[in-house]
């Protein structure tokens, strides 16, 4: 708009410039060339204008770009980086409990080789074990048949009391 302005302007001029100087016609046809040639100077820089400005908004734009696209790369290299941590701990984890549970069958199997080779001490004891259950058994069979000889005996010395006793003179 301001370039018109100035275009009309400067025609004005020209064109009144003509009109108060009585100028001849050669003097007009240079003056509409000379107005041409400025107009189409004029329209030249407007071109360069709207071509520098057209390259300005390209490279906003670009450099906008540029860095949405940095901001998507560091996300994405932010997010792989946690998965990454929580893998590397999820790992960890999993490497301590299978260790754990290496230990744990470790110390099952020691106890087992331990016990296998105490084995003869524990049939050992078994042994011991049937032994004082079948001496226990045996001392209950003989404290049972000593009451019943005791018993026994006590009835038969009554018995033999009571013979004499029914024998004797004085009953």
């Amino acid at each position: 708009m301001k370039m018109r302005a100035l275009i009309l302007s400067v025609a004005f001029g020209v064109f009144t410039t003509v009109a108060f100087a009585d100028q001849t016609l050669t003097d007009q046809v240079n003056s509409v060339h000379a107005i041409e040639v400025e107009q189409q100077r004029i329209e030249q820089l407007q071109a360069e204008a709207r071509q520098e400005e057209y390259a300005r908004q390209v490279a906003k734009e670009n450099a906008q770009r540029e860095k949405a696209q940095r901001a998507q790369a560091a996300a994405v290299a932010a997010k792989a980086s946690e998965q990454k941590a929580d893998k590397v701990r999820d790992q960890t984890y999993e490497d301590k409990l299978r260790d754990l549970e290496i230990q744990q069958r470790m110390i099952a199997l020691q106890k087992e080789q331990k016990r296998a080779n105490r084995e003869d001490d524990f049939i050992d004891q078994e042994l011991n074990m049937k032994k004082s259950q079948a001496d226990l058994v045996q001392s209950g069979a003989d404290a049972t048949r000593n009451v019943s000889s005791g018993a026994k005996s006590l009835m038969e010395d009554t018995g033999k009391a009571k013979v004499k006793e029914s024998s004797g003179w004085f009953w």
